[in-house]
C-alpha cells in the first residue's frame, strides 16, 4: 500500500527536489528494526524503470511522467497504465472500464510487494485502449518499450568530457569490475570508475585514461568497465514467448535500458536472493539483444530444450 500512496502523492505534487522525496519515503517506509530498510535510491530507481518518474541524479530533482496507455509487447491484448496516477484519474479509469460501461475492455490491477500495483486493461483490439486513452486525456502509445528500444546506442557514444574531479575530493574510491566492489583509491586516477564526495554530494566519473574523464551514473561507467575487461554479466533465457533478462543486482541495468526491459512486462524486475540477480520477465529477444548490446555485453540466448 505505501508503494500506492507514494505513487499517488509524486502524481498529485507534480516535481521537486531529492530531499523531498526521501523526506516522504522516509515517512512511508520508516525503519523497523529487525527488517532491512527500504532505500529510497532503489525505489526511485525501481519508479523511473516502469515509466512513472524521470529523475534527475546530478541535479537531484524528480518529476513525474505523463500518464500513457501502452500495448505490451507479445502480451495478447494487453495495455498497461504507467506515468502519472493521481486519484482522479484511478476513478475515471474505473469508471470506464467497469461492467455496465463497457464489453470490450477489462480493468485488472496487479499488487507488487515491492512496486505500486501494475494496472493493466485488457481489451479485443488496440483501437479500443486508444479509444479509452482519448476519453481519459492521456496519451496513447502502441509500445514505449519497443520505441525506447530504436533509441538505444551505446552508453559509452553520449558522454562529453569533464574537467577531472577537485584535488578536494573525500572518500574516493574505486570500483573493481572483477568483484563488483568499491575499493580506496590513492595515488594518480587510472582508467575505471571512481566515486567521491564533494560538498556532501555524492558523484562518479569515468577515466578513461590519466586526463580525460566524464561525468557518468553508476550504472553507465559500470558497464564500460565491464566491457573493458569483456565481462559478461548480463543473460537471457527465452521461452516459449519472449523470455527472461538477467542482470546482476550489484549491477543494475542504467535507467533507459531497465525501462526498455521493464515496459515489456509492465511490473517491477523479480529479485533472486540465492544468485543475486535482478530478472526483467516477457522481453522480447531482439529487444534483449538490443539492451545487451548498448551495454557492451555479448548476450547468450538460452532456448529452451
Amino acid at each position: 500500500m505505501s508503494y500506492n500512496l507514494l505513487l499517488e502523492w509524486l502524481s498529485e505534487s507534480g516535481c521537486g527536489t531529492w530531499s523531498d522525496f526521501a523526506r516522504v519515503h522516509e515517512w512511508l517506509f520508516p525503519s523497523v528494526p529487525g527488517r532491512t530498510p527500504v532505500n529510497p535510491y532503489h525505489t526511485a530507481s525501481m519508479l523511473a524503470s516502469l515509466g512513472h518518474v524521470e529523475v534527475d541524479w546530478h541535479e537531484g530533482r524528480w518529476s513525474i511522467a505523463p500518464p500513457v496507455l501502452t500495448i505490451l509487447p507479445g502480451a495478447g491484448e494487453h495495455a498497461v497504465l504507467v506515468g502519472s496516477r493521481t486519484r482522479t484519474l484511478t476513478a475515471r479509469l474505473e469508471k470506464a472500464t467497469a461492467e455496465d460501461a463497457t464489453d470490450d475492455l477489462l480493468l485488472r490491477v496487479y499488487p507488487q510487494a515491492t512496486a505500486p500495483d501494475a494496472v493493466f486493461v485488457a481489451c479485443t483490439s488496440e483501437s479500443d485502449v486508444f479509444d479509452l486513452a482519448a476519453s481519459l486525456g492521456i496519451a496513447f502509445e502502441y509500445s514505449v518499450a519497443g520505441r525506447l528500444c530504436a533509441l538505444l546506442t551505446p552508453v559509452s557514444e553520449s558522454l562529453v568530457p569533464v574537467a577531472s574531479p577537485p584535488e578536494s575530493a573525500l572518500e574516493r574510491q574505486q570500483w573493481d569490475p572483477r568483484t563488483l566492489r568499491w575499493n580506496p583509491a590513492v595515488g594518480e586516477w587510472q582508467v575505471g570508475l571512481y566515486r567521491y564526495r564533494t560538498a556532501g554530494l555524492r558523484k562518479y566519473r569515468y577515466f578513461t585514461d590519466r586526463s580525460t574523464c566524464f561525468v557518468v551514473e553508476f550504472p553507465v561507467g559500470a558497464y564500460m568497465e565491464l566491457q573493458r575487461i569483456s565481462s559478461n554479466l548480463v543473460s537471457y533465457a527465452s521461452e516459449e514467448v519472449n523470455g527472461v533478462l538477467s542482470a546482476p543486482a550489484r549491477v543494475p541495468l542504467p535507467a533507459l535500458q531497465a525501462r526498455v526491459a521493464a515496459l515489456c512486462s509492465g511490473v517491477a524486475p523479480a529479485f533472486d536472493q540465492k544468485i543475486g540477480v535482478v530478472k526483467y520477465l516477457n522481453v522480447p529477444t531482439d529487444m534483449a539483444i538490443s539492451i545487451a548490446v548498448s551495454l557492451g555485453q555479448d548476450l547468450a540466448v538460452n532456448r529452451p530444450a
